[in-house]
């Protein structure tokens, strides 16, 4: 097959590409299809300092004209973070194209792989190589990722290794949900959710975050409960607002007498929750309001019905031996080019790494 691999501008699709591009995210094989909706894709396109980098690539079988694939991507600063010791630590960084949703809406095979991560090689020089920030152990695109990068001398590396990354799937009742626990867990989950109850005078409220009107109430949470280490990520106004704008979020907050004691920042898009921060009240610890929270949100998920999983991510949920969640294990897969350089960061990293698993 002979293929056109073309960049083209995302305010020139039509509603036919929008339409196929739809079609592409309902088969897609992604851990992660938030980042490859279109609708992500305009959050990025309509921030100024990234619009930028954020890339369309189409490819075309030249023969029929037809198109065989699309792979949304950015150019970012890829860090590698070396942490020596609590006082000293370095994080070099290299810059990578990052495949939006790790897997590319391609059919899978070596010679079309080949044609793309080549032509993405040869259209930006400056790049150090191609990253997939969770893409799935011993899938068959990983397969032809390793075939693509040993047979055509380029540096195959996982960052951070492999991790587990948790997913809970979502039945249809959340009976069924609460089957999966044997009785001790189910009668301490429903006993933790009472205490607090009473302890609230009954006035637990669980408000959803995701329009642009609701999102003093989610910042204010922030604010009040998150931990010094997770106040950095703390988004701004103007991208919640955008991110709410597209219909990509959809945290929560718990309150207790009207005041947040617990909040869920997650963002949602194909049917998967994926939750990136569970915050609560350290006052309120004892009545284990993350666990609450977080019970209380699956009973109402499941009970909406408009999600069929909540993603956990690269996480270690202290409820992670819980007989809810599936573990699938992914990495961040880095195609590098063979530098001295790269090669010396990827054997360091993966030393200190090893060190400090130890």
């Amino acid at each position: 097959m002979n293929f056109d691999i073309r960049i083209i501008e995302f305010d020139s699709i039509d509603d036919n590409f929008l339409q196929f591009w739809r079609a592409l995210l309902k088969e897609s094989i992604s851990p992660e299809k938030i980042y490859q909706t279109p609708e992500y894709f305009d959050f990025l396109w309509s921030r100024p300092h990234i619009s930028q980098q954020a890339i369309l690539m189409v490819v075309y079988d030249v023969e029929t004209g037809t198109t065989q694939g699309l792979i949304p991507f950015r150019l970012i600063e890829q860090r590698f973070d070396f942490n020596i010791s609590s006082n000293f630590s370095l994080n070099p960084h290299i810059e990578t194209v990052q495949i939006l949703g790790s897997i590319p809406f391609l059919p899978v095979g070596d010679e079309l792989l080949a044609a793309v991560f080549s032509k993405i090689f040869a259209l930006f020089p400056e790049i150090d190589g191609i990253s997939m920030a969770a893409l799935p152990k011993g899938s068959k695109f990983d397969a032809t990722v390793s075939n693509f990068a040993t047979e055509n001398g380029f540096i195959l590396h996982v960052l951070n290794g492999w991790r587990d990354s948790h997913l809970i799937p979502l039945p249809e009742s959340f009976e069924t949900y609460l089957s999966r626990y044997n009785a001790k867990k189910r009668f301490n989950l429903k006993r933790q959710v009472r205490l607090l109850r009473e302890h609230s005078d009954n006035t637990l409220q669980l408000h959803y975050i995701s329009k642009p009107d609701q999102l003093e109430l989610y910042t204010e949470t922030w604010k009040q409960l998150a931990p010094p280490e997770l106040t950095h990520q703390m988004l701004s106004m103007n991208t919640l607002q955008m991110l709410a704008a597209k219909g990509l979020l959809h945290g929560c907050v718990l309150t207790s007498k009207g005041t947040p004691c617990g909040g869920i920042y997650a963002t949602q898009a194909a049917g998967t929750l994926h939750i990136h921060n569970i915050i609560y009240s350290k006052e309120l610890a004892r009545f284990s309001v993350g666990a609450c929270i977080l019970y209380l949100a699956i009973e109402d998920l499941i009970q909406q019905r408009h999600f069929k999983a909540i993603d956990l991510g690269y996480s270690n949920p202290v409820h992670s031996e819980q007989a809810s969640n599936v573990v699938e294990v992914r990495g961040n897969r880095l195609v590098l080019r063979d530098t001295w350089r790269n090669r010396i960061l990827c054997h360091a990293h993966d030393f200190i790494l090893q060190n400090c698993q130890q």
